[in-house]
C-alpha cells in the first residue's frame, strides 16, 4: 500500500516538472522572443533561442500560406478557418514577432500551449483569412 501511494505521488509530480521544463511551450519561448539584439548576443544560448523564436514564427507563417494556397487550388476543400492566417507578404518577421508577443501578453492562459499554437492563434487574430 505504501509503495503504491508513493508511486501515485511520484506520477502526479511528473506533469508539474515537465510543464516547468517544456521548451516547446509559449511560456518558455516568449521571454526569448522579447530579447533585444544586445541581450541576444550576450550568450550563445540566448542567440540560439532568439533565432529559434523567429524561425518558428516564420515557419508558421510559411505553413499557413501553404495551407491557404492548397485550399485555393482545391487540395484542401474545407480548411478550418482557425488554421488560416493571411499574413501580408510585406510583413517582416520583426513585425510578426511583435504581433505574437502582444497577443501572448493579452492571452496569458495560452502560455502552457505549444509555442507554435500560440503563434498561429496570434497570426490568425491579426490577419484572418477571408473566405
Amino acid at each position: 500500500m505504501r509503495s503504491m501511494l508513493l508511486g501515485v505521488l511520484t506520477a502526479l509530480t511528473i506533469p508539474i516538472a515537465n510543464a516547468a521544463d517544456n521548451t516547446h511551450s509559449a511560456n518558455f519561448m516568449l521571454p526569448f522572443c522579447k530579447l533585444g539584439l544586445e541581450q541576444a548576443v550576450d550568450s550563445p544560448s540566448n542567440s540560439y533561442l532568439v533565432g529559434r523564436c523567429a524561425g518558428l514564427v516564420e515557419g508558421v507563417i510559411n505553413m499557413s500560406g501553404l495551407l491557404k494556397a492548397m485550399q485555393t487550388v482545391g487540395d484542401i476543400p474545407h480548411l478550418d478557418p482557425l488554421l488560416c492566417a493571411a499574413v501580408p507578404e510585406q510583413v517582416t518577421i520583426e513585425q510578426a514577432l511583435k504581433v505574437v508577443v502582444s497577443y501572448a501578453e493579452a492571452h496569458p492562459r495560452e502560455g502552457p500551449l505549444p509555442f507554435t499554437v500560440l503563434v498561429l492563434d496570434a497570426l490568425h487574430d491579426a490577419w484572418p483569412c477571408r473566405q
